[in-house]
């Protein structure tokens, strides 16, 4: 599959952010300004534009649904490997 081109949003020197949500280990922000959209994980942000925002989200969306196939997957072999 051919990787898209991406566009950056540079932030402005004082963005005016709004928390759009948060959890456990990061925090989701959008300027009210320029509409750059901030995730922070710890010490590292990354800055997105919507369009990349929508697409890193189906990314991870299918990254999740993966690894619980793969857990299911392992789970029944090993139900079937355990003796009666």
């Amino acid at each position: 599959m051919k990787n898209p081109p991406f566009t950056t949003t540079k932030p402005r020197a004082a963005c005016r952010l709004r928390t759009l949500a948060a959890g456990h280990i990061c925090v989701v922000q959008q300027c009210e300004d320029c509409g750059c959209v901030s995730i922070h994980m710890g010490p590292t942000t990354v800055r997105l534009d919507e369009g990349a925002l929508a697409s890193l989200t189906e990314t991870l969306t299918a990254a999740v649904r993966a690894t619980r196939e793969a857990a299911d997957d392992i789970a029944s072999l090993r139900s079937v490997q355990q003796p009666s």
